[in-house]
């Protein structure tokens, strides 16, 4: 049996399978590494694709599990698990974190300002340092996760912005140029900085004990990860809170960190599955004495237990001294502070666009019991702006917007069985931007399908456009010429001066295909 064996149930079978075990305990059960550079994505849940393809044939009548070497191609397992109609997409590394690049300039800087190729002893040492300093989960980035080559590519891409270089710069970020600034401006107190971070990171100096979001300084920007549960909860006697998606989070000071959130900090609220939205707090709102119901042992009181899907009884207290079972949890009222933090002016809904995996490595706790959690505020402006998605606004000085009257919970519909999930797949890979125009708010992207829908009732060959250019597309006004992969539109469209700039632009994330060439030849041939 080789990869050509797999069978799209079999394949689902053992994502059922990764689902019950976790990565580390799958690979381990069919001798794996966790360590892989594709993924099946599956909804907001991801998969080692070379694992599962190694797991699949197991569970086919006489099947055995494949061999390590035998999934080695991670290209042919994404041919193979591609024409099963699986989307298996690379793993990608994350922005560079200050950290990083703060020592990545020190190197550049020792090096007589010059970029250090991947073999040099110094750059595999800076990578194994930055490896320590930012793998959360193995496996999580993929094998090239700074590595050697990935350091020198970033020390050459630094090099190319210093003053003295006189060719084009290659890519890089806003942050990069920032720390490069800062480092021409007073190289002395930056490589101090740099020599604190290594001897950190090598365990030889105590790590302070104030936390991140009160050490990083007034510069930085403070960010948090706000948990929203809309169902399942860490904790059975948590009963949840009314929070309105877009607009507030409401939390109380039984909640770690709930008094350190303050008013200007960039928040990014999440729920079990993925990453919802971010925005900047506007106001924060308290009130004393809230009765607060809560799901309590009937034996010890406390609120701390886990209900459990299927040993009887149902439910069991985490309290060491009581670890109690029983069928029904008691009930108990305590009175609060509560808190309602306001954000809906500079809202951004990301639908999952950016995922949790992605967020998660730039959290500044170990605690992933807690709602609240401090979040690297540089991070997460990477990341957005990676997916294309301009930062909530600082707030205006001396305003405070009004308490809103009431509000709507933020609801989802189905139309097509896996129209979400459609476009959540687009979202995922290309970002927060139509293919057309560019990057535009979430709430007005579509998933456009090439082919009609009604149709063929498949969510394949698909992009995102913003509505309107979604409507034009579909009703035969703008389509997109096989051959040079740019807009082409209809005569009536010429009239009208918005419209009639889109003619000839490229289309970003397009590639030539019979789905493409069909409908430009129905659509154009009716504008005769």
């Amino acid at each position: 049996m080789g990869l050509e064996s797999l069978t799209e149930e079999s394949v689902r079978e053992a994502m059922r399978e990764f689902d019950d075990l976790g990565l580390q305990a799958f690979c381990e059960r069919y001798g794996l590494s966790r360590v892989h550079d594709s993924v099946i994505v599956a909804g907001r849940r991801r998969y080692s694709a070379p694992a599962i393809a190694a797991a699949a044939p197991g569970f086919l009548p006489g099947g055995e599990p494949l061999a390590s070497d035998e999934v080695a191609d991670e290209l042919a397992v994404k041919k193979r698990l591609g024409r099963l109609g699986f989307l298996v997409q690379k793993v990608t590394s994350p922005p560079w974190k200050r950290e990083e690049l703060v020592l990545a300039c020190a190197a550049l800087f020792e090096n007589d300002r010059k970029a250090l190729r991947a073999g040099d002893p110094r750059a595999v040492e800076l990578s194994r340092v930055l490896r320590s300093m930012g793998i959360r989960t193995p496996g999580q980035y993929g094998t090239t996760y700074r590595s050697p080559a990935s350091v020198q590519r970033k020390l050459y891409d630094l090099q190319t912005r210093l003053r003295e270089y006189t060719g084009v710069p290659t890519r890089g970020g806003h942050l990069d140029t920032t720390v490069l600034v800062e480092f021409e401006r007073d190289p002395e107190a930056m490589m101090a900085e740099a020599a604190t971070i290594r001897a950190r990171v090598n365990g030889d100096v105590e790590i302070s004990p104030v936390e991140p979001a009160e050490a990083a300084g007034p510069e930085v920007e403070r960010a948090w990860s706000l948990f929203s549960a809309g169902g399942a909860r860490k904790y059975g006697g948590n009963g949840g809170y009314p929070d309105v998606l877009g607009e507030q989070y409401v939390y109380d000071n039984q909640v770690s960190n709930s008094r350190r959130v303050a008013v200007g900090d960039l928040i990014v609220i999440r729920d079990a599955d993925q990453v919802l939205g971010v925005s900047r707090v506007e106001r924060i709102d308290a009130q004393a004495g809230v009765p607060k119901p809560q799901k309590v042992c009937p034996t010890c009181g406390g609120t701390r237990f886990d209900e459990r899907k299927r040993q009887l009884p149902k439910y069991r207290c985490r309290r060491p001294t009581c670890q109690a079972e029983f069928d029904e949890p008691g009930t108990a009222t305590k009175d609060v502070t509560q808190f309602v933090a306001s954000y809906g002016r500079g809202w951004r809904s990301l639908a999952g666009a950016i995922t949790w995996d992605e967020l998660q490595a730039h959290l500044l706790d170990q605690a992933p019991q807690n709602a609240i959690r401090p979040l690297e505020g540089d991070a997460l402006l990477a990341l957005l702006q990676g997916r294309s998605v301009p930062p909530p606004p600082h707030l205006p000085a001396g305003k405070k917007r009004d308490t809103p009257k009431g509000g709507h919970r933020e609801g989802k519909s189905r139309v097509r069985i896996g129209q979400d999930r459609f476009k959540a797949n687009l979202l995922a890979e290309h970002g927060v931007r139509c293919a057309i125009t560019g990057p535009c708010p979430e709430e007005v992207l579509e998933a456009a399908h090439l082919r009609k829908f009604a149709e063929h009732e498949s969510h394949e060959d698909g992009l995102l456009l913003r509505v309107d250019i979604h409507r034009l597309f579909d009703r035969g006004l703008l389509a997109i010429h096989p051959d040079t992969l740019t807009v082409v539109i209809a005569p009536t469209l010429a009239d009208y001066d918005d419209y009639g700039k889109l003619d000839g632009l490229p289309v970003t994330a397009a590639t030539a295909s019979g789905a493409i060439r069909d409908h430009f030849h129905a659509t154009t041939a009716a504008w005769a």
